[in-house]
């Protein structure tokens, strides 16, 4: 869920000293800027992944909203199937990974919040390595890499050290790419070797000379294609930026239909500052979620925020979902309809929901 900071400060107490994105952070470079179509010529690429989307159908769902303890999940934070067609649901609530193999009628719940090996803290992302093994990335903790054959072979291989705060993570092999909330003017996301070291690095947070609004405004996802490719988008603009693997940059692609909101910056009168979203934005729009969706193609879902929906609490009251082809630098809206979207496996979408109670959904598209 796209969190929004607000101050507590009161406008008595506080002097406003500038509003959030500027005009230079709106700007992105001419020369790599994509096409979001609405119709007309694609790329064969694009045009035969909407061919096959048209005939998507629901195939499973784990997650109950009554039944039994472990196959009722906390709350969904991410999920994946691996290579031996398990569900693997990254659960916030309880800080693990709950292992659904229908084929055995087996739940396995691998870790709970803590420390040990197999422990969670702050994870966020999972992403399938090899035919039965997994990857989660944990802000605290680093990228854990664990192997489990059978629910009773379950075991830590490595730990993944990462030295930044990171809120985001994907898998390329041995590697990760991670991305990183700056609290300095440095790259956001970063490719890390099998020992965590800094392989590259690059992507450009939020411009301004302040920390805190910088690491705000920096907030961001990202997400990996099957040709290498790295998507990644800051929350609060309306950009999603490509890169190969190697650092360089393919496309950055402009969302039309992304409703602009904007925060203040503010300074207490004992000079300390906060930042907090304008009094004057009712509806405003986030990026949500980055997920590769084959050979250079990428999801990107666009959370629309109402009033009504921040007062109920509801994550978003609405769900834009754009498809992006970063070899032709091709891009369309694709549906309104579909859930959010951690993964896609092959013809498989792996979608997810916490409303009315938390599930995973996996959804079949042509071949």
């Amino acid at each position: 869920m796209i969190s929004v900071v607000f101050s507590k400060s009161s406008q008595a107490q506080t002097a406003t000293l500038a509003m959030h994105p500027s005009a230079e952070n709106l700007e992105v470079d001419a020369r790599t800027v994509g096409r979001v179509r609405s119709g007309g010529k694609r790329s064969r690429n694009l045009q035969h992944f909407l061919d096959r989307f048209g005939a998507l159908r629901t195939i499973r769902q784990v997650g109950k909203e009554d039944g039994a303890e472990n196959e009722i999940i906390g709350a969904v934070e991410s999920a994946a199937i691996d290579g031996l067609g398990r569900v693997l649901v990254l659960d916030r609530a309880f800080q693990s990974v709950r292992v659904f193999d229908t084929e055995r009628g087996q739940v396995t719940v691998i870790g709970r919040k803590g420390s040990g090996p197999l422990d969670l803290r702050a994870a966020f992302s999972i992403w399938p390595v090899g035919r039965n093994g997994f990857a989660v990335a944990d802000g605290i903790l680093g990228v854990k890499y664990i192997a489990a054959p059978t629910r009773d072979s379950v075991r830590l291989e490595r730990i993944m050290t990462v030295r930044a705060d990171i809120t985001a993570g994907c898998g390329f092999g041995q590697a990760a790419a991670v991305y990183r909330t700056p609290s300095e003017d440095t790259p956001v996301v970063a490719i890390l070797g099998e020992s965590g070291s800094l392989l590259r690095a690059f992507g450009s947070p939020y411009k301004t000379s302040v920390p805190l609004v910088r690491g705000i405004m920096s907030e961001g996802v990202l997400g990996c294609s099957a040709n290498g490719h790295i998507a990644y988008a800051l929350n609060f603009l309306p950009f999603v930026h490509v890169y190969r693997a190697d650092g360089v940059k393919l496309w950055s692609f402009r969302l039309g239909d992304f409703r602009q909101g904007f925060q203040e910056e503010r300074q207490r009168s004992d000079g300390r500052r906060s930042i907090g979203l304008s009094e004057k934005t009712k509806d405003f729009s986030s990026i949500a979620r980055v997920t590769g969706a084959g050979d250079g193609l990428f999801l990107v879902q666009v959370a629309y925020h109402t009033v009504a929906s921040r007062r109920l609490r509801n994550e978003f009251a609405r769900l834009d979902t754009y498809v992006i082809d970063s070899s032709s630098g091709d891009a369309e809206f694709l549906s309104s309809k579909l859930p959010l979207v951690a993964q896609v496996s092959g013809n498989t979408l792996v979608t997810f929901s916490n409303d009315p109670f938390p599930r995973v959904t996996l959804m079949q598209i042509g071949s």
